[in-house]
């Protein structure tokens, strides 16, 4: 098999974030054949799509790649003699030992019907991912996208992400696997009983689904609100920023005509004239997760709404809406 150096780089690019294991040696084992590579390590797995690879073998992924790294050639040929392996790219040739290809576990297959998936879709996906938020002594489901209803939602306690959408579809993504789907143009999506299947034109991206169940983050959006006041999104985002680096544990105040920040600890005060805000009563907030929602929206102007146990955000220029904790002082 003579394998395109690129398509190589692309698929290690790909399969990044399946993590080999020490324990088991398969997983670092890469399955060439039926047009096809594989990694796969149980919980996660990647199928690229690559015609070239059309000989039934297994190659260590540190070998290959190890040679990946320095070539010069645009080919790397691959080929099985005597029951090993040999990897020439025209200068260096590689002898390695190989497996059996029977020892390698392929992914199941899914016979589901496949959903189309929206830009939009994986844009609130991306968006939520920042939100969900693996906290000690706290809920697990924080740490996951909840998908369902016509919503993409996640939250972490202190701050929550609400979008709807029109995919009507259930699903519950970890915070480390929804960043991953999020930038590689997914256009569909499959289920089965233990695994989520995510595809786009190159690949199919494999992983184990998570015992958590979804959970209904809509509700604390169904409250009551009254829109308060609206600020400059960057305004607002350099106030925080400089209120991080100047204090640890830094609380912001948005008051009549101002923000102000306050350390008590160690006695440090940070202030900001805003003439245009007009608010009945002070609200503080964690800056920290301010500039998370902030990010997160993505939109220049940020309305606030007042509820009693929260401030809601949004924009004309997005479906999304967040909630951000009062902070009791």
């Amino acid at each position: 098999m003579n394998i395109p150096v690129s398509k190589l780089k692309k698929f290690e690019k790909l399969s990044s974030h399946v993590r080999s294991s020490n324990i088991i040696p398969m997983h670092h084992y890469l399955r060439f054949g039926n047009g096809k590579i594989i990694k796969n390590i149980n919980t996660s797995f990647v199928e690229f799509i690559l015609p070239e690879a059309d000989t039934d073998m297994l190659v260590d992924e540190n070998d290959l790649y190890s040679l990946l790294d320095i070539t010069a050639s645009p080919f790397i040929a691959i080929t099985e003699k005597k029951g090993k392996i040999e990897l020439n790219d025209g200068r260096d040739k590689v002898i390695l030992q190989s497996p059996p290809v029977k020892e390698f576990s392929l992914p199941p297959v899914c016979a589901s019907e496949s959903i189309k998936l929206s830009k939009d879709f994986m844009e609130a996906v991306s968006k939520a991912s920042i939100f969900a938020q693996f906290i000690k002594d706290m809920p697990t489901y924080y740490g996951y996208v909840h998908v369902g209803e016509n919503t993409v939602c996640a939250g972490d306690g202190i701050i929550a992400f609400h979008c709807p959408i029109e995919e009507d579809l259930k699903i519950v993504i970890d915070n480390r696997i929804a960043p991953i789907i999020s930038k590689y143009d997914i256009h569909s999506f499959q289920a089965e009983d233990n695994y989520y299947y995510f595809h786009n034109t190159e690949a199919t991206f494999g992983f184990a689904k998570s015992e958590i169940g979804w959970f209904d983050i809509r509700r604390i959006f169904q409250q009551k609100r009254e829109h308060s006041f609206t600020l400059d999104a960057s305004d607002l985002t350099s106030f925080n920023s400089l209120s991080i680096k100047l204090s640890k544990t830094a609380m912001v105040t948005i008051s009549k005509g101002k923000f102000e920040m306050d350390d008590i600890l160690l006695d440090k005060h940070h202030e900001r004239d805003v003439d245009h805000i007009n608010i009945a009563e002070p609200f503080s907030y964690n800056p920290e997760r301010m500039n998370t929602i902030i990010n997160g929206l993505d939109v220049e102007s940020l309305d606030f709404s007042d509820s009693k146990p929260a401030y809601y955000i949004s924009s004309k220029d997005t479906k999304a809406t967040a909630i951000i904790a009062k902070i009791q002082k």
